[in-house]
């Protein structure tokens, strides 16, 4: 990239976190988003984001349609500063 450009990854993954799931306790599926950040897309530094994991934010509250898991972030550009991003869940 040119001189000063800043790469951005989104990424997503879960933790130890153990959730009931029926009968079964299920390990990792909470997954929350993350970002790193890059000079030269090779060499990358985790960006430490707001949630206690370092997550973006954390899942949605329960009941809502996030509650389970956030993944596969896109970021999509609308406008020439409008930038929002898309997960799944």
């Amino acid at each position: 990239g040119e001189t000063g450009s800043v790469y951005m990854m989104y990424l997503f993954g879960g933790d130890a976190e153990e959730i009931e799931m029926g009968d079964k306790t299920v390990v990792g599926q909470k997954m929350r988003l993350g970002l790193a950040l890059s000079f030269d897309g090779e060499h990358w530094t985790h960006f430490e984001g707001e949630h206690h994991s370092g997550a973006l934010f954390d899942v949605g509250a329960d009941g809502e349609w996030d509650e389970m898991f956030c993944g596969w972030p896109q970021v999509v550009q609308h406008g020439a500063k409008d930038f929002r991003m898309y997960y799944n869940s």
